[in-house]
């Protein structure tokens, strides 16, 4: 068994191997009625874009994707798998894009390797900056309960996990490659104020559970929610336009 705690090049490399029928299918699953509702505009930026997993998939849904990622080898990766897309090494948390370009900013499995708040809030106002003004931005997260449970791809059933706090390292075994990765906790809470402060409006947080139908031997995933997805949208006035239903 390999422990990574600090290498978020490893983390990308672990779920990079994994397709979005296997342990990204409730990532993914929701994820076209949801653009389709909340969207519009085709231009989109997958920010910590791996080696193109997430990129195909949204080019396959018709947009024009570029991509962002720290890690150099991923880029390269993206860059074959979505050719005509415009992938770049992320430098000093700089996206090299004009302000308002997209009218998606996507970011898959990213934000809970952020293990401080103002470097979140850092990494968000720089997407905020990129997104137009009709724009949306999808975050798609670690739930809070995911930790302490086990699920069909994922164990979380360490003892530290128990009484996690904002900020404090989990654990998570990644069961096809045997990696224990270390994600940082934050809280629901801790998403809305750090998506606050960058100038983000929470539109809507669902949580995808599994199904009956959907061909998978379900651990915990039918009761419970393993993943947080969040719509937001650039702040308006100074009123949140906050839904926090998990139906779409």
């Amino acid at each position: 068994m390999s422990v990574h705690g600090c290498s978020f090049a490893v983390y990308a490399d672990a779920f990079s191997r994994f397709s979005v029928t296997d342990t990204g299918y409730l990532c993914f699953r929701d994820v076209p009625d949801l653009l389709q509702k909340y969207g519009s505009g085709n231009v989109a930026l997958d920010y910590g874009c791996g080696p193109g997993r997430s990129p195909t998939f949204l080019k396959k849904l018709g947009f024009l994707v570029d991509g962002v990622d720290i890690n150099e080898n991923m880029i390269n990766s993206a860059r074959r798998a979505v050719p005509e897309g415009s992938f770049q090494v992320l430098r000093e948390n700089k996206i090299p894009a004009d302000n308002g370009r997209y009218n998606l900013v996507f970011c898959s499995w990213v934000l809970q390797e952020i293990g401080q708040k103002h470097k979140l809030v850092s990494t968000l106002l720089e997407i905020t900056r990129v997104l137009r003004k009709d724009g949306i931005f999808v975050a798609i997260v670690p739930s809070e309960t995911l930790y302490g449970k086990d699920w069909i791809h994922v164990n979380a059933e360490f003892e530290e996990n128990r009484s996690l706090k904002s900020g404090d390292r989990a654990r998570v075994l990644i069961k096809e490659s045997n990696f224990i990765l270390c994600p940082y906790f934050w809280t629901d809470e801790d998403y809305r104020d750090v998506f606050s402060e960058a100038g983000l409006d929470v539109i809507l947080m669902h949580q995808p559970l599994g199904r009956d139908d959907e061909g998978f031997i379900w651990v915990n995933e039918k009761e419970v929610a393993a993943i947080t997805i969040y719509i937001a949208k650039k702040k308006t006035d100074g009123v949140p336009k906050v839904n926090t239903e998990s139906k779409y």
